[in-house]
């Protein structure tokens, strides 16, 4: 775990920002990672950038510091939170960290004061994550009560918020929305018990393969939650209005944003609509899984894997697949966006292509491309779809 932390100030003046600016200039741990002027913009921060501290002036222009310290918590759940405030009066204390703050700071301290207390509750919330990720047991991948290996209880594992791209570059055939469904599916049956990790499956294709091997119904009855309808919902809309939208597969708990209601329509999915379910899904869910078309002229493609925190490129090996991610690999170049790419070869030891190392070993020389996995070849696949 990194030694750093990473500090977001939140304060209308902005005299102030950059007195607490300076003042942890040269602190060897505390970097500040962003300023911000009112709640809202300390929202969308916390959100993307996950801080592991922050400090919240009481009184802010459009909102209370009461008021932002809860919902930096829900889109943020690992980061400190501390109030400020010119007088810290017990009750102010009490109420502050009923909700979830850890302590009120007067703002009469020095930042190198300061400095101290970030240090103390960050140090004891790190040690706090420890212990509890250390009684958590974990699933491991690929032994569910539907595999072939018996399910085992493994080391624990870590949840942070995540949008994932899953790509095949500009051929199908690779096994791309099969790999997209399968993910999701297991990472909503593993987290539903919680009840708090909700995880969204995207199909952005021109076809609805997605609600086929999902078996969630009828055209006709997924048309009103289709991606083109997305654009007629606002992006502050509340949670049960999200959830309207959303399909609800019954056996995982995933949740799922169906495809385009006919391919024609299907240059209506702009990047500004991308982008916009992206954004609302990152509200109201923990991971979100966009399984994006097997084409890149048109902005779906690229702009999913823009707004994503990484993507996954999914190869089959054949030598074919050579010069089609070469390709695709050379325009996310061009757009500046190699760095979220990861392979992952699928079906591996199947008897119709060539050896998979070789087409990974020789991708990696081309373009760069680093894979973080391979998937074996298995026909039972193929049937159970």
């Amino acid at each position: 775990m990194s030694d750093l932390i990473r500090l977001l100030i939140c304060d209308a003046n902005s005299d102030v920002r950059e007195y607490y600016k300076r003042g942890f200039e040269g602190h060897p741990r505390i970097r500040v990672a962003y300023l911000t002027q009112d709640g809202k913009e300390a929202i969308k921060r916390a959100r993307d950038g996950a801080p592991d501290a922050v400090l919240i002036d009481h009184n802010l222009l459009d909102m209370s510091g009461l008021d932002l310290g809860p919902q930096i918590a829900r889109v943020s759940p690992e980061t400190v939170i501390f109030l400020l405030s010119d007088n810290p009066w017990s009750s102010l204390v009490t109420q502050a960290r009923a909700l979830g703050m850890r302590d009120v700071l007067d703002k009469k301290l020095s930042p190198a004061e300061i400095a101290i207390e970030i240090e103390r509750w960050v140090d004891t919330a790190r040690e706090e994550m420890k212990r509890r990720v250390s009684n958590m047991p974990q699933y491991a991948p690929g032994r569910g009560p539907f595999g072939s290996s018996p399910w085992q209880e493994t080391t624990a594992h870590t949840v942070r918020q995540m949008v994932l791209a899953v790509t095949s570059g500009t051929k199908g055939g690779t096994g791309k929305t099969t790999i997209s469904t399968s993910l999701a599916c297991a990472a909503a049956a593993l987290a539903r018990e919680t009840g708090k990790i909700r995880v969204a499956l995207v199909d952005f294709n021109e076809s609805g393969n997605v609600a086929l091997q999902l078996n969630l119904g009828e055209d006709e009855a997924l048309a009103p939650h289709n991606v083109n309808n997305w654009a007629y919902i606002l992006e502050d809309a509340p949670r049960d209005e999200i959830d309207q939208m959303l399909v609800q597969h019954r056996d995982s708990g995933l949740l799922v944003v169906p495809s385009v209601l006919s391919p024609e329509r299907h240059d209506e999915v702009s990047e500004e609509l991308v982008q916009k379910i992206i954004r609302i899904l990152r509200k109201h869910c923990t991971l979100v899984i966009c399984d994006v078309p097997p084409s890149a002229k048109g902005p779906t493609t690229w702009a999913t894997i823009e707004a994503a925190d990484a993507a996954v490129v999914v190869v089959k090996p054949d030598v074919q697949d050579v010069k089609d991610i070469y390709t695709f690999y050379d325009l996310m170049s061009k757009l500046r966006l190699t760095s979220k790419l990861n392979g992952v070869m699928n079906l591996v030891g199947d008897p119709r292509f060539s050896d998979a190392r070789f087409i990974e070993t020789n991708l990696n020389k081309l373009t760069g491309l680093s894979f973080i996995g391979q998937l074996p070849y298995e026909p039972l696949v193929s049937q159970g779809v």
